[in-house]
């Protein structure tokens, strides 16, 4: 059987054809966006010319994959997509004409259906490899580059073991993230050797090594020349660890330094290589006179892809960093199902998880706290976590009277146990390099409604169906949404299950996971030569 997908296009006498836009001449009408009506393994050929384009992204990939479940084994696929540099070199003094050929024409009258993605050689030969198709030939005519690929089972890509290197200084919503992935990771049959500096970090990890020297160079002036010190060195270490490691699929990294000194060894050593960019990056890059930002630029484009948990985050790199955005994949960070989530609950009880750190928000909390007590005498607060502040805060709550009220707990060994006791949760964060929020999402697993302040990326995981988000700084706001919150519990308890169905969607492993895996697997497609 042969098949001819086409939107609109010319029927093939002896084919198949499909019209993905109406049944113009054509023998079926199908979306191509959906699973084809076609038997597994029963054609010998598929023609997909002048069809891709007028597809998303993540459409084009379902659409690779209908066709390598069609195909037969050595099956092959012929593909004609738009060739985007003659386009723009041909039409160079005809930019009407460019432009048609690029984007279409959506008018009744158009010519062509609208054009919504086109990939480039490199990005559509990685995404086939991944279902079995491997390109076999290309060749560029007049506007088009038109390939051929033969499906085999022997170019299926996978990710059998992976190399994590994270230089860490602290424990904290990221390293409780990236303990969690490469566990599940690692039940999905990945081989995880992982290299960190943080003691207990490395006892959360499977087959962890410890970091024998520690580079600093976006804290302090201090941290700065002992890593300048240590830089020679680490390029040296870093260097050995890349080539002893070089056999990995793919090496992850998620911190600064091992990004700058890992990176252009693994290019050199053809290695494919995944960052995770958490945060935005300018606060820690601009210190001492920009010298993080310029090893950050030197480097930037050398990973094979980099994920980022939010759109804020994507944003910024682009602004403020020159990240090229076709480098980057948003995927949320994801927690495990907590498994303590039927403590008994305290009536009046508000905590808050974060680190005790400028610009996390705990003396905004602190300061609203007094008009919480004043409507509510009974009303509680602990503020969970350890941190630099924990001294300051401590003579805030003294200097408001609060000391019966508030409670500042310290580092505590099960922060969710914490969380499952509260009535309210609070993400007061107004920390410039937040990327994400992971203990808003911890609170929503937990069905507890989430306070915040409306500021990304908190407001991309917390909504109205969720939470309460108030005027950044607003104490007054804040301190209003608490008392509304205390005294309407079943306002409280709608929100807090409508924010626990959006976990279930969005922010487990079972969602996340996946998609990360995926990444990993394309940033190896990418590197893999045929």
């Amino acid at each position: 059987m042969k098949i001819n997908l086409g939107c609109g296009t010319d029927l093939r006498p002896g084919w198949i054809n499909v019209d993905a836009l109406s049944d113009v001449g054509a023998d079926v009408v199908a979306n191509i966006s959906q699973p084809l009506p076609f038997v597994t393994s029963s054609a010998e050929q598929i023609a997909a010319q002048d069809v891709i384009e007028h597809l998303t992204r993540p459409q084009q990939e379902q659409l690779l994959q209908e066709i390598a479940r069609i195909l037969r084994p050595g099956g092959k696929l012929s593909i004609r997509v738009p060739n985007i540099d003659d386009i723009v070199n041909r039409f160079a003094a005809d930019i009407e004409t460019r432009n048609l050929f690029l984007f279409g024409d959506t008018s009744v009258q158009g010519e062509w259906g609208a054009h919504k993605w086109v990939p480039t050689l490199r990005q559509l030969q990685a995404v086939a490899k991944l279902h079995h198709l491997r390109m076999t030939n290309w060749q560029s005519v007049n506007t088009n580059y038109e390939l051929e690929f033969v499906k085999s089972s022997r170019h299926l890509i996978t990710v059998n073991s992976l190399l994590f290197v994270n230089q860490s200084l602290g424990l904290g919503g990221a390293e409780v993230f990236n303990s969690q992935l490469l566990t599940w990771l690692s039940k999905a049959g990945v081989r995880i050797t992982s290299y960190v500096t943080h003691p207990q970090f490395a006892k959360q990890l499977a087959h962890s090594h410890r970091i024998p020297l520690v580079v600093d160079v976006i804290g302090d002036w201090k941290g700065l020349i002992k890593g300048l010190l240590l830089l020679p060195l680490a390029v040296i270490y870093y260097g050995w660890l890349t080539w002893t490691q070089r056999h990995v699929d793919v090496i992850f990294m998620t911190g600064f330094i091992e990004k700058i000194l890992i990176t252009p060894w693994a290019r050199l050593l053809k290695v494919a290589v995944v960052w995770e960019e958490f945060g935005p990056l300018q606060p820690v890059t601009g210190k001492f006179f920009g010298f993080p930002q310029l090893l950050y630029r030197i480097v930037k484009s050398l990973p094979d892809i980099i994920i980022v948990p939010s759109l804020n985050t994507r944003n910024l790199l682009v602004l403020q960093n020159q990240v090229s955005p076709a480098k980057l994949t948003i995927i949320p960070c994801a927690r495990n199902k907590p498994e303590r989530a039927n403590l008994p609950v305290s009536k009046s009880l508000v905590v808050c998880v974060s680190r005790l750190e400028k610009g996390k928000g705990q003396e905004a909390l602190v300061s609203a706290w007094p008009q919480v007590v004043a409507k509510i005498p009974q009303a509680k607060l602990r503020l969970v976590g350890e941190g630099e502040r924990a001294a300051s805060l401590q003579s805030l709550v003294s200097r408001l009277n609060l000391d019966e009220s508030v409670v500042i707990t310290g580092w505590v060994a099960d922060s969710v146990a914490e969380m499952a006791r509260a009535q309210v949760c609070i993400c007061p964060s107004m920390w410039p390099l937040e990327g994400f929020g992971l203990v808003a999402v911890e609170a929503m697993s937990l069905a507890k409604p989430v306070v915040g302040f409306n500021l990304r990326p908190i407001s991309e995981i917390v909504d109205s169906r969720c939470g309460i988000l108030v005027a950044p700084g607003d104490t007054t706001a804040l301190a209003a949404a608490i008392i509304k919150l205390l005294t309407h519990p079943n306002l409280a308890k709608k929100l807090g299950q409508k924010g626990r169905e959006k976990y279930l969607q969005q922010y487990t492993f079972d969602q996340v996971g996946p998609q990360i895996l995926h990444q990993l697997k394309l940033a190896k497609a990418y590197v893999k030569r045929d």
